[in-house]
């Protein structure tokens, strides 16, 4: 008796009584199906069939497998109808003869393919970006159809989406880029309806996500110009709401962002035009904060960004570029009128008038600012020299010199910049009255 439980002991220790190799290997893929999903756990179901043919497993394994490819066909079939459908609502929106409301249905039916489709597979991340595709797709006809209440919904599913996204491959920096700007367009219905402090925590959200993309590779262009992109259009909704501090820091981060970027991509333009678009902005709110200071020298970084720089005698790459740019010299000499370094206008405009053809209607209108800074500078005599030579000149808009002139005089006196000269020019150069002014 004793022999025969030593026996038993033995096989139980040697695995005799224990999984065969077939249903380990099976285990292995139900474990792998249920956790991954059943595309991951093919392989294995697989192995199963070619290592163990006239098992059990096996021919389980099988019928799995067949089962798989049958629904996938099916599923591969309600995906191209989907498609086609979303494809003819395309077709309707770009039809300008077409009732935009008429593609709504199409949308609908689709998305109920694509919802059927993400149910059977959860974990299929091409179901999934279909599905909130689908959702981008409906809120913003909806939104165009002025339906914005379900357009809300619509975004808000589309963010939730792209979460699932994220969540399923957080590495992938594709998702993370579908879900900041999911983000700013749930913000764009949020602030559409009045929803303010919503569509700017949206913002915010989708700013988070953009700085973590930056985090993952940091010298990625696609991540910075997002970043950058999400620095700058919160920085547009801040200064819609009057917060002109925090408007003026996100833009400053975008610049900084910019300037990665044209370190990183010298030869794209898009990059500088970005820039260029940003570091505008800046000066809109300088000038609008009454900060004429910071706002002519953010001129000159535009002005040096733009490649035109001839301040600190800093000759332009291409002189030719002065004769599409000297409106950025118009600009910052404009800015610099409204400061203490008035004095520094004359030499600057007279040397980019320089670059201009003498008659060209370019140069007329810099000679206006190049006439203000010699009188607010106390040069009398070089003042009405210049107002006197271009005296009735008129521009191609119906703008004429003389109008041009005495507008100027009372939009700098607005704005408290006198001087008891304008009415004497006014008088003397144009045979016109002015309110008398004092000094500044």
């Amino acid at each position: 008796m004793k022999f025969f439980v030593i026996i038993f002991i033995a096989l139980i220790i040697t695995g005799c009584f224990g999984p065969s190799d077939s249903e380990q290997l099976y285990d292995k893929a139900v474990k792998m199906e249920l956790e991954q999903g059943i595309e991951s756990a093919l392989p294995v179901y697989k192995e199963v069939v070619e290592k163990y043919k006239k098992s059990d497993e096996a021919k389980i394994s099988l019928k799995k497998i067949e089962v798989y490819i049958r629904e996938k066909l099916e599923r591969d079939g309600n995906l191209r109808r989907a498609k086609e459908m979303r494809k003819k609502a395309d077709a309707i929106l770009h039809n300008s003869s077409a009732n935009a409301a008429e593609a709504l249905p199409l949308l609908h039916k689709s998305h109920e393919i694509f919802i059927s489709l993400t149910n059977s597979s959860p974990k299929n991340t091409l179901y999934q970006t279909e599905l909130a595709r689908s959702y981008l797709w409906l809120g913003n006809l909806q939104l165009k159809l002025g339906i914005t209440d379900q357009a809300l919904v619509s975004f808000q599913a589309y963010v939730a989406a792209n979460k699932k996204l994220t969540g399923l491959a957080p590495q992938n920096p594709k998702y993370q880029d579908a879900l900041s700007y999911s983000y700013y367009n749930l913000s764009k219905v949020q602030l559409h309806l009045g929803e303010i402090e919503q569509g700017l925590a949206s913002y915010q959200a989708g700013l988070a996500v953009s700085k973590n993309l930056v985090k993952l590779d940091p010298k990625n262009p696609e991540s910075l110009r997002g970043l950058l992109t999400s620095h700058e259009k919160l920085g547009n909704l801040q200064l819609r709401m009057g917060e002109i501090e925090q408007a003026l820091t996100s833009y400053q981060a975008s610049v900084a962002l910019g300037e990665s970027l044209i370190e990183l991509e010298p030869e794209d333009i898009l990059n500088k035009m970005s820039l260029l678009a940003i570091q505008s902005s800046i000066i809109k709110v300088y000038a609008k904060k009454g900060d004429y200071i910071s706002a002519s020298n953010e001129m000159i970084r535009y002005i040096e960004f733009d490649g035109v720089g001839i301040i600190d005698n800093k000759i332009p790459r291409d002189v030719g570029l002065l004769e599409g740019k000297w409106v950025s010299y118009l600009k910052w000499s404009w800015y610099r009128l409204y400061t203490d370094k008035v004095n520094e206008i004359p030499a600057v405009l007279t040397k980019v008038i320089s670059y201009l053809p003498s008659k060209d209607e370019s140069a007329v209108i810099l000679h206006t600012n190049l006439a203000h800074a010699y009188l607010l500078s106390g040069d009398y005599k070089a003042a009405k020299a210049v107002y006197e030579k271009h005296k009735g000149f008129e521009f191609k808009d119906g703008n004429t010199w003389n109008k041009a002139i005495l507008d100027d005089f009372k939009a700098l006196a607005k704005e408290g910049i006198t001087h008891p000269d304008f009415t004497r020019i006014a008088k003397e150069v144009f045979g016109l009255g002015f309110p008398a002014v004092s000094n500044k």
